[in-house]
């Protein structure tokens, strides 16, 4: 992990003892840290993971959507036959 992804979460090295309003604990940084490392860390973890669970949605609604079109409900627009046509590819290949 390089310092940029800490410093946006909320931790940069330097000579200040500070409390983690996160976990509680005590750390070294700097004066304007927000969080202990750990909680930087952990942050920088969260929004990974919950990028790929949007991710996730997006694939399971377009995977709806084909279950619907092909239980013969409306006829999709043509970006909704795109979304469509790259979920068949997706599920087909489990």
């Amino acid at each position: 992990m390089v310092d940029s992804d800490l410093k946006k979460h909320g931790y940069a090295d330097g000579n200040y003892w500070n409390t983690c309003p996160t976990c509680g604990g005590t750390y070294q940084g700097d004066k304007r840290a927000r969080r202990c490392k750990g909680c930087a860390m952990s942050a920088d973890r969260i929004g990974e993971l919950e990028a790929d669970n949007a991710d996730l949605r997006k694939l399971l609604s377009d995977i709806d959507a084909v279950t619907i079109w092909e239980a013969g409900g409306t006829v999709p627009d043509r970006s909704m036959q795109d979304r469509i046509d790259a979920a068949l590819e997706v599920k087909g290949k489990d």
